[in-house]
């Protein structure tokens, strides 16, 4: 079956995500960055489009951990689940992918700095009212910066 390609609209949201990392990271720690995969949302057995893409880590996304030593069960104790080996408990600790994109949307939507993306994700937890482990932890953003200029 193949897949429409991605028109212009879709490789500048693909920028957006890959510039902002892994959004499960942020939500664990506002200022941690982690390289990302784009991970495309799938309902009902179809995937519905490339506008419904959220940016995981390798961890989150397929189960794959950062570092060669480290093994998947000592990847979930550190970090938390992954989607592709436990959804379940990825959905119980981190929200629905829905969730995730609407966190991920207003994310690439608000400026690029801590102060904003401290407010968005404390929003977005009270909304929803999901308590992940470890208050958003203001670091900095300069990479984040860097990479969208």
């Amino acid at each position: 079956m193949s897949r429409p390609r991605p028109c212009m609209d879709d490789i500048e949201r693909f920028a957006a995500l890959y510039a902002l990392g892994c959004v499960v990271s942020r939500l664990i720690d506002v200022g941690r960055w982690e390289p990302a995969e784009i991970h495309h949302l799938v309902e009902g057995r179809k995937r519905l489009g490339h506008q419904f893409t959220i940016p995981l880590s390798p961890w989150f996304h397929r189960g794959i951990p950062s570092s060669f030593d480290v093994r998947p069960s000592q990847a979930t104790k550190a970090l938390g689940p992954s989607l592709a080996l436990n959804k379940r408990a990825f959905v119980d600790r981190f929200g629905r992918e829905r969730q995730l994109l609407e966190l991920t949307n207003e994310l690439i939507a608000v400026p690029h700095d801590d102060e904003a993306m401290v407010a968005a994700i404390a929003n977005w937890r009270q909304r929803h009212g999901l308590k992940v482990e470890g208050p958003p932890v203001v670091v900095t953003s300069r990479v984040f910066a860097e990479i969208l200029h």
